[in-house]
C-alpha cells in the first residue's frame, strides 16, 4: 500500500455483498465461474514440456499411417490433431490423476466424472488447423446449464502469445445459448497468453479458438475434456485400453468402463449384481 492509499484509505467498493477467496484454487474457481477460464502459468516442469511435444509427434505420425497418410485427414478435416494419447503411450496417464486439477474439477462436477477425450493438437506455421473455428469443446451445443457439465484442461506445450497463435477465448460465452455476432466476437475475444508449460482449465461451453501461428515454430498443447459420465465419449476407452487398467477401479471410472451402454437388460443387472459397475442410487427397504 501506497503512501496515497494509507492516507486516504479509499473503499474497495460500494457494494454490500461480495465474494471472498482464501487462496489460489478459490480464485481459479471463481474465474472459471465468471469468466469461462482461468490460467495458471508454469504448471508443468520444462522437461515435461519437451518430453510432450516429442510424444505427441510420434503418437500422430503413427495416427496417420493408421489411416493411409495424412492427405486422408485433410479429406476429413481432421489433421494435426493426435488423438486418444493415453491409448498409445502411458506416460500421459499422469496427467489425468493431478490432484489440484482434481480438485477444481469435482468442485464444478462432483465425484462422478469421466474423461470425454485426450488430445495433442499441433499448430504448424501458417496452416490450418481444425480448432482454427470458433468452438465449444461440447461441439455443436447451444445450450446452457446451472452448473458445468465439462471442464477443460488445457496445457500450453509452447508458448501461447500473439505470434504463435495463442488460443482466443469469449470470456463469459459459457453463460449464453448461442454464438454471438461476428462483431461483437472480434471486439470482445481475447488471447489466453501464456509461456510453455502453463495450465489453462475453462469451462467446457466456452466459445474459443486456436489462433493463427504466423511464427517459424509449431505450437503443441494438450488437451483434455472431463465430462459428466452422461455424455458419449470422444472416442470409447474402455474398448481402446480395455483390460490394461482391471487392478484400478479408480481409472476405469475415469475412463468411462462404468458408464458404457449395456448389451441387454440381463447384463446390466448382473454387472451391479457382479459389482462390476457399482450402484450408484438409493436402495428401497422391501
Amino acid at each position: 500500500m501506497d503512501l496515497h492509499e494509507k492516507k486516504y484509505n479509499p473503499k474497495f467498493s460500494w457494494s454490500k455483498e461480495q465474494s471472498e477467496v482464501n487462496n489460489e484454487l478459490d480464485l481459479v474457481i471463481e474465474e472459471i465461474h465468471r469468466n469461462g477460464f482461468s490460467i495458471i502459468p508454469n504448471f508443468l516442469e520444462q522437461t515435461d514440456v519437451k518430453i510432450i511435444r516429442d510424444k505427441i509427434e510420434g503418437i500422430y505420425t503413427t495416427q496417420v499411417n493408421e489411416c493411409g497418410g495424412e492427405d486422408k485427414l485433410y479429406e476429413i478435416g481432421d489433421q494435426h490433431n493426435a488423438k486418444a494419447l493415453i491409448a498409445y503411450d502411458r506416460y500421459f496417464d499422469r496427467f489425468l490423476n493431478n490432484s489440484y486439477i482434481f480438485e477444481i474439477i469435482k468442485y464444478f462436477l462432483g465425484d462422478y466424472f469421466i474423461l470425454h477425450q485426450q488430445n495433442g493438437i499441433i499448430h504448424r506455421p501458417e496452416s490450418a488447423n481444425p480448432t482454427h473455428p470458433w468452438h465449444r469443446d461440447l461441439v455443436y451445443q447451444h445450450i446452457t446449464t446451472s452448473r458445468p457439465i465439462g471442464i477443460t484442461t488445457l496445457f500450453s506445450i509452447s508458448d501461447f502469445n500473439v505470434e504463435t497463435g495463442a488460443t482466443m477465448a469469449l470470456p463469459g460465452s459459457h453463460l449464453h445459448e448461442i454464438m454471438p455476432s461476428q462483431e461483437f466476437t472480434i471486439k470482445n475475444q481475447i488471447s489466453m497468453c501464456a509461456p510453455a508449460g502453463s495450465l489453462l482449465i475453462l469451462n467446457s461451453m466456452m466459445f474459443h479458438r486456436g489462433g493463427h501461428n504466423i511464427s517459424n515454430e509449431t505450437r503443441y498443447s494438450l488437451n483434455q475434456v472431463f465430462t459428466l459420465p452422461f455424455i458419449r465419449q470422444q472416442i470409447s476407452y474402455p474398448n481402446l485400453l480395455q483390460d490394461v487398467f482391471h487392478d484400478n477401479p479408480d481409472m476405469q471410472r475415469l475412463l468411462g468402463f462404468n458408464c458404457e451402454t449395456e448389451e441387454s437388460v440381463k447384463s446390466s443387472r448382473m454387472n451391479k449384481i457382479n459389482k462390476v459397475r457399482p450402484f450408484q442410487g438409493w436402495k428401497l427397504e422391501r
